[in-house]
């Protein structure tokens, strides 16, 4: 027993109807699914901006124990000025991921959360610069100079978001 058509074609009307009220049906249940989502041309980036500023959140926190111990408790310098110089070398890889970030970019967008997250760069940068030099100094010349490194790393991210939000193209 198989489906029997008549000479009028009835029951592929019928099934032809079915369907297209399924098709209806299913649009527009799926219609508000996607209402509301825009493209996101620049997420990528932002994500990498969002991981750099998590990085320099996380130097910063380490210059702050740095600066702390250095002028409370008598530090083995060595150790010291090694992580300071393991900070300065994170800074500089951190300033070749936001280059390269800006390179993809070619000029400032208009997309808010691509300069949000620039700006987020630019102060975690901005912050560790500051709390290096309101820090008490302390007295060894080598974790002075590690400190130093650190801060022109800190900088040298800074000096390049802002001449990137300035509309200069990074070569």
């Amino acid at each position: 027993m198989g489906i029997k058509y008549t000479a009028t074609g009835r029951l592929s009307i019928k099934i032809l109807a079915m369907l297209g009220m399924c098709l209806v049906l299913l649009t527009s249940v799926s219609a508000p699914v996607f209402a509301g989502v825009e493209p996101t041309p620049w997420q990528p980036q932002v994500n990498q901006l969002n991981a750099v500023t998590n990085n320099l959140a996380e130097i910063n926190r380490h210059v702050d124990k740095a600066i702390i111990r250095a002028g409370v408790e008598p530090t083995p310098w060595k150790a010291q000025v090694n992580q300071l110089e393991a900070m300065a070398q994170q800074l500089s890889v951190l300033n070749g991921r936001v280059s390269a970030v800006l390179k993809v970019l070619g000029v400032p967008p208009d997309d808010q959360r691509v300069l949000d997250a620039l700006q987020e760069v630019s102060d975690g940068a901005q912050a560790i610069v500051t709390d290096i030099r309101l820090g008490t100094p302390p007295d060894d010349n080598r974790v002075r100079e590690a400190l130093q490194e650190v801060s022109d790393g800190a900088q040298a991210i800074v000096d390049l978001v802002d001449t990137f939000l300035d509309g200069t193209p990074i070569k």
